[in-house]
Parts: structure tokens; C-alpha cells; sequence
């Protein structure tokens, strides 16, 4: 039963900005990743949907509907050989809303209630014991050190004892207004989007405190280049250009952002 399972995860196709969210070398993972595109996909389409006629299309709500027997069917398969899968609570809760109107002819209408999904694209929406690990939780405290203050944000940094290693985090303060905390938000999700050498990572938002963590920076370019001006070789001035030019590169061409606020003190 195992194998058949697996064999027909390994079938599944998913998008690939999904796939970093989990570990598709594993076919439960994989099936994860297909299912997670697919209801965003569908989610999506239901938002505009809500927004345009309030009608939901035939095709769709019997995809819609077919896709949740197929995830339910999926855990109760699992289940029998020891492996749990479990979705998200708010996205569960959709699905219990979702199959409350949805048909399977003539469309489905959409409950002038009906407040919209917030489609989550950034982290995962399943779960499964076989793919995650369990890690250990030392239960230490640690007290952050400021290092920077911006706008709308005060940076911290910390040494992580579990790991010997310093992070940062950025936090909001709680003077901005709710617009400038949206703007403080998008920020976080635009940054975490991102995976290249020469960028920064980003890692996780707290939503209880309003702050993120993200890679600790030693200095800034003007420091670093100040610090060793006298004695630093072409060869790695050519490189610290090349890299803030690889960076810029995939920020415009890749990833079709526009960074608007470069300077010195960019962080290295």
C-alpha cells in the first residue's frame, strides 16, 4: 500500500515557488506540494470570482470538490501505514465553508458572506510526520542587543545558543500607524521570497510581536571598504561589485522588483 502511494505522489506536479516550501526529494512531500498549488490555484480564482459575478464555475467547483475528497482520502491512506498528514487550521476551516455551497453542475453561488482566502504562499499549508524532524527546544532565553533604528523599525541582533550564531531581528515599532505596519508586512514577504547568495535571508515573522529574524550582517559596504581601503586587492573589490550587481540582477530581471534605496550602507 505504501509503495502504490508513494508511486502515485511521485506522479503529482506542483509550481515550483510551492516546492521550496517542502521537501519534494520525499514523495509525501511532493504530494503536499501538489495539493498546496492546487488549492492556491483555486482559492485564487474563487476570490476574483467572489469579486466579479458571485458565482463560482462549474468546472471549478467540481475540481474544488474532487481535489478535497482526494487530500481526505489521502490522510485516511496514510494514516493506515503510520503517517499522519494535516492541513492548516485556517485553511481547514475553508475547505468546512467551501463545501457548504459548492456544487457539482450549473456552478456554484458564492454566499454574499463569503469574506474572501487569504492564499498562503510562503509557508506551508501541510504537515506530515514524514517529513518533518523534531527539534530540540532548549528553553533559553537570550536578550537582543539594538544595533539600528530606522522609520519604522527598530534592529536587533542576538546570538542563538542553539546554534552558536547571531541573527537579527527587525521589529516595528508601535508607533506606525496600521498602513505602515501593512507596509512593514510586505516588506517581510517580499524579502522572504527571495533566495539568492547576495541577498539577505529572511526566515520567520512573529505576529504576536510585530518583528522578523533574519541573517545578521557583520557591517555595512562603507564600513568594510573603510576598515581595509589601504590593503584591500583589486581582485576583491571586483568581487564585492560583482556580487551587489548579481544581486540587482536577479532582484530587476528575475524577480521583477525595484530596489529603491541603495546606498553605502547597504549591509554585507
Amino acid at each position: 500500500m505504501r509503495d502504490d502511494l508513494f508511486a502515485r505522489f511521485n506522479e503529482m506536479s506542483y509550481e515550483p515557488s510551492i516546492a521550496r516550501l517542502y521537501d519534494v526529494t520525499n514523495s509525501v512531500g511532493r504530494a503536499m506540494a501538489s495539493f498546496h498549488t492546487q488549492l492556491n490555484s483555486l482559492f485564487d480564482f474563487m476570490n476574483t470570482k467572489a469579486k466579479v459575478n458571485g458565482h463560482y464555475n462549474a468546472n471549478e467547483s467540481r475540481e474544488l470538490l474532487d481535489l478535497i475528497e482526494r487530500i481526505k482520502s489521502t490522510q485516511a491512506g496514510l494514516k493506515q501505514i503510520g503517517i499522519t498528514l494535516e492541513i492548516r487550521d485556517d485553511y481547514q476551516r475553508v475547505l468546512d465553508e467551501v463545501t457548504q455551497f459548492l456544487g457539482r453542475s450549473g456552478g456554484s453561488p458564492i454566499p454574499e458572506s463569503f469574506a474572501g482566502i487569504a492564499v498562503v504562499e510562503y509557508e506551508p499549508v501541510f504537515t506530515s510526520s514524514e517529513t518533518e524532524i523534531q527539534l530540540t527546544d532548549t528553553r533559553q532565553r537570550v536578550q537582543p542587543k539594538m544595533v539600528g533604528e530606522g522609520a519604522y523599525a527598530i534592529v536587533y541582533s542576538y546570538v542563538d545558543p542553539e546554534y552558536d550564531k547571531k541573527f537579527a531581528i527587525k521589529r516595528a515599532k508601535t508607533s506606525i500607524d496600521a498602513k505602515e505596519l501593512q507596509r512593514f508586512r510586505q516588506e517581510f514577504d517580499i524579502l522572504h521570497s527571495l533566495n539568492f547568495p547576495y541577498v539577505l535571508e529572511v526566515y520567520r515573522y512573529n505576529e504576536a510581536r510585530n518583528d522578523y529574524s533574519m541573517e545578521f550582517c557583520d557591517s555595512t559596504l562603507e564600513a568594510f571598504i573603510a576598515a581595509r581601503n589601504t590593503s584591500l586587492p583589486f581582485g576583491s573589490r571586483r568581487r564585492i561589485a560583482l556580487q551587489f550587481l548579481y544581486a540587482l540582477n536577479y532582484l530587476h530581471n528575475t524577480k521583477r522588483i525595484l530596489h529603491r534605496d541603495i546606498s553605502l550602507g547597504t549591509s554585507l
